[in-house]
């Protein structure tokens, strides 16, 4: 990986670019000033102070330049979680198993590292009906409870569930529950809560996101929105 520091013959070409631009630019005018002035120089010693004036204010010109792309790369190349896209549908595998779900995406912006031991968690709850916080949450499509953590590649995301309540059908999930892999699921009564998600990983700065749920009183169905 190419250093903070690291030059290029291409660099070099560019300061030399650069300085010749300066050198016969608008910069000319505080030495034309010099010599209408009725200051006298030496005409070799002048030109070669000019020459490496220029020089100076192009190497550092190019540098600043480099030096902002190489942290451009690094900002793109850094691994970092970002939480987004709250979705959620309505489910149904029969006339008697249906209801809402809701789940959020993990996306890994990295151009080249990948998200390893990602794991997300509700690490707060409000009104609180578990009192053993923080639950950690259930990936989606993973087909059992066990698996906590995952890992999602550069320019990818991974899925996972947050809540699933009714749909608003007499035969549907009646209360609200939280889709945990601790083991075991208490359903919440309807009512409406805020809850706040923290996700990590491996070598991470953690994300979070707050998010509020209820049920609507109109269609009785799930609601999910972020905060």
């Amino acid at each position: 990986m190419r250093k903070r520091f690291d030059w290029s013959w291409f660099g070099f070409f560019k300061i030399i670019t650069l300085c010749l631009a300066i050198a016969t630019g608008a910069l000319t005018i505080p030495r034309d000033l010099l010599f209408l002035s009725g200051v006298k120089l030496d005409p070799g010693a002048a030109l070669w102070a000019w020459v490496r004036v220029c020089f100076v204010i192009s190497a550092v010109a190019v540098w600043l330049q480099q030096h902002q792309r190489i942290q451009d790369l690094e900002r793109k190349l850094e691994p970092k979680i970002e939480i987004r896209h709250l979705r959620c549908r309505t489910w149904e595998r029969s006339e008697i198993d249906k209801g809402n779900e809701c789940w959020i995406e993990v996306f890994n912006p990295s151009m080249a590292t990948s998200l390893e031991l990602v794991q997300a968690e509700m690490i707060s709850i409000k009104p609180d009906r578990y009192g053993y916080l923080p639950l950690p949450l259930h990936i989606k499509h993973e087909p059992t409870y066990k698996l906590r953590e995952f890992s999602v590649n550069p320019g990818s995301f991974g899925m996972v569930d947050i809540i699933t309540g009714p749909a608003g059908h007499a035969s549907s999930q009646q209360g609200l529950i939280i889709p945990h892999t601790i083991g075991g699921h208490d359903m919440m009564p309807p009512g409406e809560y805020v809850f706040t998600i923290r996700v990590s990983a491996r070598d991470v700065l953690p994300a979070e996101a707050t998010y509020k749920a209820w049920v609507g009183k109109e269609d009785g169905a799930l609601k999910c929105v972020q905060l």
